[in-house]
């Protein structure tokens, strides 16, 4: 009895051992799956890329509504872009900050020579990036203007939206309503001025204490007196110091002497300070580009009554023309741009997938959509400007017109040189101020020309 109660004891503890086996086995099986889906779970997944975009110029919105980096992240739930957005001078001034100690952005905006000459060096040549993209190996000719931000043989960015500077922005509203004809002249711009006036009301706002606008509007004048010739001259290819030019300068000067562009100008900023008073409704024109665009839009005309809370901001009907001749016997109509801006990686990137993603998005994707549908016009050449959204019908024909103007553009507005781009911007500051005359400006220019160019 007592040897069949051993037996018993040890073949109870041998099926106590089989059956334990048995249940690790089985817990085994359950757990190692149970451990995988819990690994590959979106709450245990990693913490997305984050992809850092430095730019002056985000398109709409800031980060929280931002349609770009919304509709981005959307499709890529593994990476966040965050997003730094700087008034231009400041971008400038952070960003060569950051390229000095080493520390700045993957992504980072560019605008043509010289900003994608001097942080070349910093950038990832994307050539082999493009190749590779939806675009093929034939990617030059269906992005207009992508070889104005090369540079030494290098792609240093990719081109997101084209522009152009020498249009007249007015308030179709206001010219309306007071029964003021658009301008087509200098005599006509005088007398719709006039007319302005007698309503108190601004006729023409103009920022000259920002270099930018000055530049852009001795590029207008320019063009007027002899189509084109400015792009060779400002280089060194044609002489600077000519007739053309001081006439170009003495037309500059007299804008201000006669009253057209308004008393403290040279203490105005164009943005914002000229720019507000023509979105409030309070002036009536005003300088600008083709990225001006977006303020057709409804949705634009909704945010500035907003931002402009108790002004006309919102209610007029935004509208362009190119700049009416302001010289006897005018050749108008012509623009000068590219692209507004590009994007480029930063060499030393650690997220480089992932940014050429966020770059890909905004330059090829779905991203040119996006901006199309701003009023913009896409680099990519097979993404239209979508009108649907604009406030009248009647603006359709500002984007038909530039259409035709931006694939004959002049010239790039960018000059090539910094040290030749500041002796101009200097010379017309001290033109306009009465301080240096028409012809010692163009031997200042023509000086500058030289020694950048070893002439």
């Amino acid at each position: 009895k007592a040897i069949r109660e051993m037996v018993g004891i040890i073949m109870n503890d041998q099926k106590r051992v089989a059956y334990r086996s048995r249940f690790k086995v089985l817990l085994t099986a359950i757990l190692v799956p149970l451990t995988l889906i819990v690994a590959t779970s979106p709450s245990a997944s990693a913490e997305p890329t984050v992809v850092n975009w430095w730019t002056w110029n985000a398109g709409a919105g800031v980060e929280a509504d931002n349609p770009f980096i919304k509709a981005f992240e959307e499709a890529n739930p593994d990476i966040k872009i965050e997003l730094r957005n700087l008034e231009y001078e400041q971008y400038k001034n952070a960003l060569r900050l950051a390229v000095t100690t080493g520390e700045g952005p993957d992504v980072f905006g560019l605008q043509v020579e010289p900003l994608t000459d001097q942080y070349a060096s910093s950038a990832e040549d994307l050539t082999s990036y493009m190749n590779k993209s939806a675009l093929g190996a034939t990617w030059k000719k269906k992005m207009v203007g992508a070889n104005q931000l090369a540079s030494g043989g290098k792609q240093v960015a990719a081109p997101w939206y084209i522009s152009a500077a020498g249009l007249l922005w007015y308030n179709k509203t206001l010219f309306k309503k007071n029964k003021v004809a658009v301008p087509t002249d200098l005599a006509s711009f005088n007398a719709a001025c006039a007319k302005f006036k007698a309503v108190k009301i601004n006729c023409f706002i103009h920022g000259a204490k920002e270099a930018w606008v000055n530049l852009d509007m001795f590029q207008a004048i320019s063009n007027q007196l002899a189509p084109g010739d400015f792009y060779e001259a400002i280089k060194g290819e044609k002489k600077f110091n000519t007739p053309t030019y001081r006439k170009a300068f003495s037309t500059w000067r007299s804008l201000f002497t006669t009253g057209l562009i308004q008393k403290g100008a040279l203490g105005t900023t164009q943005y914002m300070d000229a720019y507000d008073s023509y979105m409030k409704g309070e002036s009536a024109m005003i300088f600008l580009g083709s990225w001006q665009n977006p303020q057709m839009t409804k949705t634009a005309a909704a945010l500035n009554a907003k931002t402009y809370a108790g002004t006309k901001a919102g209610k007029f009907v935004h509208m362009a023309v190119p700049m009416p001749g302001l010289v006897a016997n005018a050749k108008t109509g012509a623009l000068y741009g590219g692209p507004d801006l590009g994007y480029a990686m930063s060499s030393s990137s650690k997220n480089k997938e992932a940014a050429w993603k966020w770059i890909e998005f905004l330059t090829i994707g779905d991203g040119q959509k996006i901006m199309g549908g701003l009023g913009n016009q896409p680099a990519n050449i097979d993404v239209p400007i979508d009108t649907s959204d604009f406030l009248s019908s009647s603006q359709k024909a500002v984007i038909k017109m530039q259409a035709k103007a931006l694939a004959t553009m002049i010239g790039q507005r960018e000059i090539p040189n910094a040290d030749v781009q500041k002796a101009l911007a200097d010379a017309l500051s001290a033109v306009a101020a009465g301080q240096q005359s028409a012809r010692a400006a163009a031997v200042a220019v023509q000086k500058a020309i030289n020694l950048a160019y070893g002439l």
